[in-house]
């Protein structure tokens, strides 16, 4: 199957939304799920029972801690050098922070305090291949996932589990302690610690050495449509993946004046602020942006206008401009591309759609919504509920990714499948079924 093929397909996928007649049963409701990014900790501090609604121990009853590679003190994060462990750094992390379970052995344990969780996801760096497994309150297992050896990949492979059952606790085992998580994600009621303040006096970088890298993702509440006359929120998250300082990062938002109009906008932290709004667009300043995932979540309120016509898309794609004490910047980096367009009615889903078409040799899937050459996480899920992971990916210099899976690499017997694919910058999550072999009874 051909990337030509694919791409008709999205093209189709883009008219078919424009086109078709939106109703509240269209598409699933999108649930509340709440990130733990651990970029709030103090490296070497105790997590335990510190973030209300989750625990973290092992199967001997001792903590967590706060990981911080700015610290020096860890192999990471890839590909950086790290001296003290004998060059390339071998871990990856998203950020600067992390979890892990210190020099203790054992088993990790994730517990869920209020048992109201019925989704858990997590990025994980391992030396060794983890298992991760939920478990009800009866101890039965609820869905697990295997995570491969991915050191010096860059990679957090992510395990995924969504179980009908709630979760009671999640148990993380392998054949050594060498692997930390970040990012976990969970629709449990968990309470988020407050974001640290950005340093003062940030680190002393050498010029010409670290250079920033600014990235912005974009998302849409209703993601899918929104009605004339109803009230919408845009959510920028801003962040310098790099290890250098952005000066300063102008946000751009296009915007049909005939379709939508800005009410409000509120910003995570001072010092950012609205420079030009009119002309179809609205202009957003951040000021510094420090090195090792610093970041900045900038919420807008805007109304679709009664008269607007159906069928329209809401917002394109954000256009950033940034330059740093490297001599290094970009003046067209761009975000993800949100897919909403006015509608009858407010739709939202889980995950956005992902085209999957299946030949007899391959199953090929593709979008055009990540931004431009955005690392991607690739993984399925099985008919039995397992989720496997596949790799991680990278979109285009046009957002767009395109990619097959061989039939004979899938691992599991027939049925239906759901592939899911998510943007490591943007956090977009799109996902598709298809069919292969003939399913067992279970």
């Amino acid at each position: 199957m051909g990337r030509s093929v694919v791409r008709k397909l999205l093209i189709c996928l883009i008219f078919a939304l424009v086109a078709i007649p939106l109703t509240p049963t269209s598409v699933a409701a999108q649930s509340q799920r709440t990130t733990l990014t651990f970029e709030d900790g103090q490296d070497g501090a105790v997590i335990g029972a510190t973030i209300p609604g989750v625990q973290f121990t092992n199967t001997s009853g001792a903590d967590w801690f706060y990981g911080d590679v700015r610290s020096g003190r860890y192999n990471a994060p890839y590909p950086l050098n790290c001296p003290d462990f004998g060059g390339v750094c071998a871990y990856a992390v998203a950020g600067f922070g992390f979890a892990w379970m210190g020099e203790a052995g054992g088993t990790g344990r994730i517990d869920f305090t209020a048992a109201t969780a019925t989704f858990f996801g997590a990025g994980f760096s391992t030396a060794g291949t983890l298992t991760v497994t939920a478990y009800a309150a009866d101890d039965s297992a609820l869905g697990s996932v295997t995570i491969a050896p991915n050191l010096r990949t860059g990679r957090l492979d992510r395990a995924e589990i969504t179980t009908s059952l709630p979760i009671a606790y999640v148990l993380i085992s392998g054949t050594e302690n060498r692997w930390l998580m970040d990012d976990m994600v969970t629709d449990a009621t968990v309470t988020l610690p407050p974001r640290p303040e950005p340093p003062e006096e940030p680190q002393e970088i050498e010029a010409g050495r670290a250079p920033a890298q600014v990235t912005v993702g974009v998302s849409l509440t209703p993601n899918i449509a929104v009605a004339p006359g109803e009230i919408a929120t845009i959510t920028l998250v801003v962040a310098n993946r790099g290890r250098g300082i952005a000066n300063d990062a102008i946000l751009t938002l296009p915007f049909d004046p005939l379709v939508l109009s800005i009410l409000n906008a509120e910003f995570s932290r001072e010092g950012v602020w609205v420079s030009e709004l009119g002309s179809g667009k609205i202009k957003i300043r951040t000021g510094k942006l420090f090195a090792d995932g610093d970041t900045i979540t900038i919420t807008l309120r805007v109304r679709v206008l009664v008269e607007a016509p159906i069928g329209v898309q809401l917002i394109g794609r954000v256009l950033c401009d940034w330059d740093d004490e490297a001599d290094n910047g970009d003046d067209d980096q761009r975000s993800n591309l949100p897919i909403a367009v006015t509608g009858p009615v407010n739709i939202s889903a889980d995950t956005l759609p992902l085209i999957v078409e299946i030949d007899a040799e391959q199953v090929a899937f593709g979008s055009s919504v990540f931004a431009p050459n955005e690392p991607i996480g690739v993984w399925y899920d099985r008919p039995d509920g397992v989720s496997v992971a596949v790799a991680t990916l990278r979109a285009d210099d046009e957002g767009i990714l395109i990619a097959a899976i061989d039939l004979e690499d899938l691992d599991a017997g027939g049925g239906e499948y759901i592939l899911v694919t998510q943007g490591i910058w943007s956090q977009v999550t799109l996902s598709g079924t298809f069919i292969f072999g003939t399913p067992t009874d279970s």
